[in-house]
């Protein structure tokens, strides 16, 4: 059972995220590539001090940081605490469902091939019985590569980003899939009974050849944890609704 002050915070997101031209704002900031200096009078049918109050319960609730006030204007999205909501609100969500979802890590090095490759093939065998999270000790940024063989099997993962493990330290995590030697070895500590499994897959990107090998090696690779990706599923999750 979550504590008062966690319902408390909850609360606030929520009723940050309750208004649709709150909502309206976080979109706009969420497509602009730096933080905004302009006026949002010029997009919204809200008299500037309309727009100053919807500002400030986003930054009260730290969902946006910056200046909010003339004539110092210039904010953007909070991303770490945007990315705390998100996963808080993700987590209530499944632990009040009538059969809550399974959360599941998948963790290795840079969170940038096997990870990712393993993120998608987990979403696509669960469906809607398990929430995948992939994450690494490291970011190195999605593989362009990874990107590309996945899309040969038909999966898209161009959306996926790559995210470091102590973003999801507040998750309670079900399982917890290590897919290299490195990421074992540093596994964080969380506080959870999370399962742990760990298959030391080999990395695709080191290799070395021409482009024809290093494409084969990916789809190699990618075969590799498809097959550990079903079997998991079925092995864990199959009397899950």
């Amino acid at each position: 059972m979550k504590e008062l002050d966690e319902f408390n915070e909850l609360a606030e997101i929520h009723k940050a995220l309750s208004h649709p031209a709150r909502l309206y704002i976080l979109q706009f900031l969420m497509e602009q590539s730096c933080c905004y200096t302009g006026e949002l009078t010029d997009i919204l049918p809200f008299s500037q001090a309309t727009i100053s109050q919807h500002l400030k319960v986003l930054k009260d609730a730290g969902l946006i940081q910056g200046e909010i006030e003339t004539p110092k204007i210039k904010y953007c999205l909070n991303l770490e605490n945007w990315g705390k909501a998100k996963n808080q609100i993700e987590l209530f969500l499944n632990e009040n469902q009538g059969v809550a979802m399974k959360n599941i890590l998948v963790l290795c090095t840079g969170n940038s091939c096997r990870s990712q490759l393993a993120e998608g093939y987990l979403r696509l065998f669960a469906g809607e019985r398990a929430k995948i999270y992939s994450a690494g000790v490291e970011t190195h940024g999605v593989n362009p590569r990874a990107v590309a063989t996945m899309k040969e099997d038909g999966i898209d993962i161009s959306g996926h980003t790559s995210n470091h493990v102590d973003e999801y330290k507040n998750i309670n995590f079900d399982y917890i899939i290590t897919v290299c030697d490195n990421a074992k070895e540093r596994c964080p500590y969380f506080p959870t009974n999370a399962i742990k499994f760990h298959y030391n897959f080999p990395d695709p990107a080191k290799t070395k050849g021409t482009e024809d090998e290093i494409v084969s090696e990916f789809r190699n690779v990618r075969k590799m944890i498809r097959e550990y990706c079903e079997k998991f599923i079925e092995d864990n999750l199959k009397n899950a609704c």
